[in-house]
């Protein structure tokens, strides 16, 4: 069908030489007149007789925009414009046909399958320009989005496995910083100190250990440097190496003259006003049974079991406070603690202390779990081998949220030396060891400990000292140390030795109570099955074996624990 004479009227001329449409109708006359009303439009025009022709054109050539007729042999309109679609979703889609078909049409622009609609004969060419014009425009503002969009999703595939690195590295570096931060207990024979820690994000900025000191004195700390994310962590562990490398060499001289030769080297490494590090540390002198504190702007530590008066309420500048440029505390900023039998010492950062409630909880101002003097759970007879864990978990359990900071708790137990039932070195030999476990028997029995539980431990002591004398791969005239404790209703048997690390995969057995072949150490299985907790861990070059056997009842006794065995 021809189409109606052209109006001569001017049109704006649009860059769109790289932009194809093609036109698909039966009639050479329509496609004719369109070629010459089209002769001066800046995109390319190919035509096609037929839908068959036309997917031929699309399938060779780059076509941005298709103009179909609707009655046409063979495939109509309808169905090549559906299969143009499923082909090249992209191109625009439109219809130059006859009024016969006006519902269906409509139909097919309110469901997005075609753009727009011109009735043949085209009386105003000029209209039919326009709407070709902006035809191309829709597909070039498309391609635009689908670009747009299509470099959104590399950026944001790239933003999630550069956030993926970044997680897979605080990963790691938690982990080594969790390693660094030492968080096996001490156990030594006086006291012991128990750790936990939970950073804010996997890495964090607290710092803490405990050192053992010639002539068995023992140095503790805790810090908090300002701040969260790696930048902190980093100047935590340079604070950590520091802390440790000046206590061992100023030991003798006390806590002031220590803090204060930190902070002057810390200032030396870090030139920032805005880095800085709260910080507790103690030295405890066994001659004297004291601790000897000094706190550098630190929350202040609770304490259970000292006499009236005794507090912890003074101190000096946190480590590397440029208010201080010099000494940030002096000797009259000491406090000593007695340490006492009954003496425990919690030792925590402000992000236990900030604690805010969860959000599920409705209550306003401070958590309840954060009163930590006030807890009972916290005093002489918190439960299990780690009481600092036990810490984080009650306050955890009061409703309060300490996700929102790094958390780190130390827990300080002094031990009664009455309590000491053995200490001592063993040296490698299976007759000695057996002499000295039928001993440990004896004394509990004569303490009144059932014949249960004193068997027991008899097992312990002699199972693992051979255990370690033909596995560790000490050299011989190396001795193992024991230290065996009473409490109320547990003997604490503690062997460490300078042997061989821990196989992972045989720790793992004992600690999940599942059967060893002998090549892994031999009688461990029984030990496993008569202790009430078993913790291994490897500190200061010592592996250590911590093993809690319950008193247990007369009425228990048996289950064929007898000498014959």
């Amino acid at each position: 069908m021809p189409l109606a004479p052209e109006r001569e009227e001017t049109i704006p001329e649009r860059d769109f030489r790289d932009k194809a449409i093609l036109f698909v109708d039966d009639e050479q006359e329509t496609l004719d007149a369109l070629r010459r009303n089209l002769l001066r439009e800046p995109y390319r025009k190919l035509f096609a007789l037929s839908a068959s022709q036309g997917l031929e054109i699309i399938d060779r050539e780059t076509v941005h925009v298709v103009v179909s007729d609707i009655q046409m042999p063979e495939m109509d309109g309808f169905a090549f414009l559906r299969e143009v679609r499923k082909l090249r979703p992209d191109i625009v889609r439109m219809v130059l046909s006859g009024t016969g078909n006006l519902d269906q049409v409509v139909e097919l622009i309110n469901t997005g399958e075609i753009y727009r609609y011109v009735t043949k004969p085209v009386h105003n060419v000029k209209e039919l320009r326009s709407t070709l014009n902006q035809a191309v425009e829709l597909h070039q503002i498309k391609n635009q989005r689908w670009e747009l969009m299509r470099e959104l999703e590399q950026r944001n595939r790239a933003l999630r496995q550069w956030q993926a690195k970044i997680q897979r590295e605080l990963a790691l570096a938690g982990a080594m910083q969790r390693k660094i931060l030492t968080l096996d207990p001490f156990l030594h024979d006086h006291l012991e100190v128990s750790a936990a820690y939970e950073p804010h994000i996997s890495v964090g900025g607290d710092f803490f250990d405990v050192i053992d000191l010639p002539g068995k004195r023992v140095c503790l700390f805790l810090g908090d440097v300002a701040g969260h994310g790696v930048a902190p962590a980093m100047i935590s562990v340079l604070l950590k190496v520091l802390v440790e490398e000046t206590v061992r060499s100023l030991f003798d001289r006390g806590p002031a003259a220590i803090c204060n030769a930190i902070h002057q080297r810390f200032q030396q490494y870090v030139q920032n006003p805005e880095s800085y590090a709260t910080m507790f540390l103690a030295i405890y002198d066994p001659e004297i049974r004291v601790w000897e504190c000094m706190n550098c702007g630190h929350p202040q530590p609770v304490l259970f079991g000292v006499p009236e008066g005794i507090t912890l309420d003074k101190g000096g500048f946190p480590v590397g406070m440029s208010v201080a440029p010099w000494e940030i505390c002096d000797a009259g900023d000491e406090m000593r603690v007695p340490a006492g039998p009954g003496l425990r010492m919690l030792l925590y950062t402000d992000g236990l202390s900030e604690a805010r409630p969860a959000e599920t909880e409705q209550e306003a101002g401070g958590c309840p779990g954060t009163d930590l003097a006030s807890q009972a759970v916290l005093g002489p007879g918190v439960p299990g081998l780690n009481p600092a864990r036990t810490v984080l978990d009650h306050v955890k359990a009061q409703g309060c949220d300490i996700s929102q900071d790094d958390c780190s708790v130390l827990y300080v137990r002094m031990l009664d030396p009455a309590s000491v039932l053995w200490t001592g070195a063993i040296d490698q030999d299976k007759l000695a060891v057996e002499r000295l476990a039928k001993d440990i028997q004896e004394r509990l029995s004569a303490r009144g400990w059932p014949e249960q539980g004193a068997w027991a431990v008899r097992i312990v002591i002699h199972e693992y000292g051979l255990n370690i004398i033909d596995h560790a791969r000490m050299s011989p005239d190396v001795p193992m140390s024991l230290c065996i404790h009473l409490e109320d209703d547990a003997c604490r048997i503690l062997y460490r030795d300078t042997g061989m690390e821990w196989d992972y995969a045989a720790r793992r057995a004992i600690l999940e109570h599942r059967a060893l072949d002998s090549g892994r150490g031999r009688g461990l299985e029984l030990v496993a099955g008569v202790t009430r907790n078993i913790l291994f861990f490897r500190r200061g070059g010592l592996n250590h074996a911590l093993f809690v056997v319950a008193r247990g009842e007369d009425s228990e006794a048996s289950g064929g624990l007898d000498a014959d065995e």
